[in-house]
């Protein structure tokens, strides 16, 4: 990494989606589901792929728990929902974790976290 040189992303950060509520256009899956069987099937066989991506789970000291919480008030602009999103920590091992998208508007950034 000594050599590495940075570059720039190459897409608008500032661009957002919305969701398309046009149905005229079918969408094709087949693609989609080759891709994640795919990864399943390497996470499944290849070891070295899997640990990469898990939970590492360290002997320590300190077992306390910790827990974080986030709001994302009316994030999503095609029906100004928020998300919320939790996680809960026994030491530095992750135990359990949340993330979801709200079924009501609220009113207010308090109405929100509530």
């Amino acid at each position: 990494m000594d050599g590495a040189k940075e570059v720039f992303t190459p897409i608008a950060t500032a661009s957002s989606l919305i969701k398309s509520t046009s149905i005229d256009q079918a969408v094709d899956t087949t693609t989609y589901l080759q891709l994640v069987g795919g990864l399943q099937y390497l996470s499944l066989t290849r070891l070295d792929i899997a640990f990469a991506f898990g939970i590492h789970i360290t002997p320590q000291s300190s077992l306390v728990f910790h827990a974080f919480l986030d709001v994302d008030w009316a994030s999503d602009p095609s029906d100004r929902t928020s998300t919320s999103g939790f996680i809960l920590y026994f030491g530095n091992i992750p135990i359990n974790w949340s993330s979801k998208k709200q079924r009501i508007v609220a009113r207010s950034s308090t109405e929100t976290e509530y």
